[in-house]
């Protein structure tokens, strides 16, 4: 059993949905779509209403680039 604030997931008898939302403008999979705050809020909350245990928010792009400061 693990448990991620109020929420209790046993993976030992379900499997767990992630769900990830982009949060760069030049995304490969959506294009920005999710970039601005409100549609990344909607998305996330849509995401969790469709049954999403977690959201990741990918907030850096993977590509090649500077270095994101911290």
């Amino acid at each position: 059993m693990h448990e991620f604030g109020p929420r209790t997931l046993d993976f030992n008898r379900r499997i767990a949905l992630m769900a990830i939302i982009n949060r760069t403008p030049d995304s490969f999979y959506d294009g920005g779509r999710t970039f601005a705050l409100e549609a990344a809020v909607d998305a996330a909350l849509q995401a969790a209403d469709d049954g999403a245990d977690w959201v990741d928010i990918g907030g850096a792009p993977f590509a090649p680039g500077p270095a994101i400061p911290a």
